[in-house]
């Protein structure tokens, strides 16, 4: 509520998560997942900014429990960008092993 003027810009949330999805769906059918996975710890920052901005913007009052939802949304963004460095890194392996062995069958023919 704190980044969308108490639910008016809610729409504009929405259809961010709208674009998360249909790259979803293009990662799915081609195999690569990574840019929906960076556009998901987009939104999952999004929502730590505000969280964070609503518990520091309050007045008097600091024993909300907003801190906690943007330490949960923080942790689900540190974690699925830690997967997708993961993934790379996987790839990137996997690419190397297969040149190598290309390598080989070409040097016994």
């Amino acid at each position: 509520m704190f980044l969308t003027d108490n639910g008016s810009a809610m729409w504009l949330y929405v259809i961010l998560w709208g674009v998360g999805a249909v790259l979803a769906l293009v990662g799915m059918i081609r195999g690569k997942a990574g840019l929906a996975i960076l556009w998901y710890v987009f939104l999952m920052l999004t929502w730590v900014a505000g969280y964070f901005g609503a518990w520091v913007a309050q007045e008097g009052d600091r024993y909300t429990r907003a801190w906690m939802s943007a330490a949960l949304y923080g942790g689900n963004g540190i974690n699925a960008l830690g997967a997708f460095y993961l993934m790379r890194r996987i790839d990137e392996t996997r690419a190397t092993d297969i040149t190598e062995a290309h390598k080989i069958v070409r040097r016994d023919e």
